[in-house]
């Protein structure tokens, strides 16, 4: 953080780290944290301890400033972007967007990034022989633009012709958070899905219990048919330079979804894969509460009711993230009967 949040010196050049302009730009608190301590791991922002601290970063910046709790992004590079990759399938609902700058990831469950737009930016000379490695190869960047199209999950991909220096990504970021304008969390987005375990890679793979109005409360034992599907991108090389490749396949671990769609007129529509308990949470914004609310699980209506708001489950609803954009007032508890194939 001392030198990527200073603003450049006449002496920097044109392309610099120094992020101090870009930030200043977008007229909101930049803020550039130290990655928790490990010296058992490169990869610190991946850590299991980096998603609390990540949030008492926000929740500390919060009491500082006047910051509006919808209005919070998240940008990392290199080893940040690696962090960023793991966050947004983790804390989606933190943040209003989140950007990438010439990272990797080697597991993930894409679907959760649902509702919060996901910027990457790449060089394409990123990695070059006697150099630099392919950690951060533009082949990762490439693969995550296809892989997110395919599954039509909101993202931009910016691929430029420099190197690793975020430097090269300045002017395109700082476009990007000027095309945001009044970008804001959607913490009544109408479709989220929550996965459990995600993470950067295997050893990063951590336990997920929430994502906007979604708790996971007890997960399913699963059989190995019953495992879900993640994408991986594997690094293959003889040792050599320009022997290595990426390599993408899908592969089944022992794992829980909820995917939850709020079609309107009262009817929630969700499907659960190894999922024993889960929790629905409600604001007005998303329903009547004047009316009867339908909840169909796997094919079969298990709610159909009134569901009342209340003080004492909006405070409930806030003690699970402790952020006032993510309180719910009314809430719906399920234990879902699952179809097997």
């Amino acid at each position: 953080p001392r030198s990527y949040m200073q603003f450049p010196d006449a002496e920097d050049g044109d392309i610099n780290s120094r992020l101090g302009s870009l930030f200043s730009a977008t007229g909101m608190i930049a803020v550039g944290p130290s990655a928790p301590w490990d010296e058992s791991t490169p990869l610190r922002w991946c850590v299991r301890d980096s998603e609390q601290y990540l949030a008492d970063v926000i929740l500390e910046c919060k009491s500082r400033f006047n910051i509006d709790p919808d209005r919070v992004f998240l940008m990392g590079h290199s080893m940040g972007g690696f962090g960023a990759y793991h966050h947004i399938q983790r804390s989606p609902d933190r943040f209003a967007g989140v950007a990438v700058s010439s990272g990797s990831w080697s597991l993930g469950y894409w679907p959760t990034i649902r509702g919060t737009p996901l910027a990457i930016f790449q060089g394409s000379h990123d990695a070059r022989a006697g150099v630099r490695w392919h950690y951060t190869d533009v082949e990762y960047g490439r693969w995550t633009d296809k892989l997110l199209k395919r599954q039509d999950l909101d993202h931009e991909y910016f691929e430029h012709d420099g190197k690793h220096s975020v430097g090269y990504s300045k002017e395109r970021i700082a476009a990007w958070f000027k095309a945001a304008g009044r970008l804001e969390r959607d913490a009544c987005s109408p479709h989220v899905t929550l996965a459990s375990p995600v993470g950067f890679s295997r050893t990063y793979c951590f336990p997920v219990r929430h994502n906007r109005w979604l708790t996971l409360d007890e997960a399913a034992t699963s059989d190995s048919n019953a495992d879900i599907k993640y994408d991986e991108l594997r690094s293959h090389s003889t040792g050599d330079f320009s022997s290595w490749r990426l390599e993408h396949r899908t592969s089944s671990r022992p794992g829980s979804t909820i995917d939850a769609v709020n079609e309107g007129d009262n009817r929630i529509v969700v499907t659960t894969q190894n999922v024993k308990r889960f929790t629905v949470w409600l604001q007005p914004r998303m329903i009547d509460p004047d009316k009867k609310v339908r909840i169909v699980v796997n094919g079969r209506t298990q709610f159909n009711g009134r569901v009342e708001p209340s003080l004492a489950t909006a405070l409930e609803s806030y003690e699970r993230r402790h952020d006032w954009g993510l309180v719910y007032p009314m809430k719906v508890e399920l234990e879902p009967h699952e179809r097997r194939e």
